[in-house]
């Protein structure tokens, strides 16, 4: 019993020293590299797409070639909707994740104190 309450102020030491606010975000980002390939793979494809109708928008004259331009310039701004859309979601997910994980690790710290001071007033 003294060695599980040992463990468990370490463990809650540790939480208390390094925050749970950058534990949560580090398995949120864990999570997200463990992710499938498919849910992510969308926005770093359209983002590529941005990249490249950029070039060639750079690339043309507007001038000399308006219809050209014109053409690019409404489908860069509307893939850039897109990935602005699909950049959105992704943060708000991350942070109700985050949310979630930073609640759990603080009820995980109490119902630890808890425990500890009750172990510890039983034995007195």
């Amino acid at each position: 019993a003294l060695l599980l309450i040992c463990a468990s102020a370490l463990i809650v030491e540790v939480i208390l020293a390094v925050g749970h606010k950058s534990i949560s975000s580090k398995l949120v980002a864990l999570y997200h590299s463990r992710k499938p390939p498919g849910s992510s793979r969308g926005l770093s494809s359209l983002k590529a797409e941005i990249i490249s109708l950029k070039s060639s928008l750079h690339a043309t004259n507007p001038k000399d070639e308006f219809a050209k331009w014109a053409k690019l310039r409404r489908m860069h701004d509307k893939k850039a909707s897109m990935y602005e859309d699909g950049m959105g979601k992704h943060k708000l997910e991350c942070s109700r994740k985050e949310r979630a994980i930073a609640l759990v690790i603080q009820g995980a710290v109490w119902i630890t104190v808890a425990a500890v001071l009750t172990t510890g007033k039983g034995s007195g």
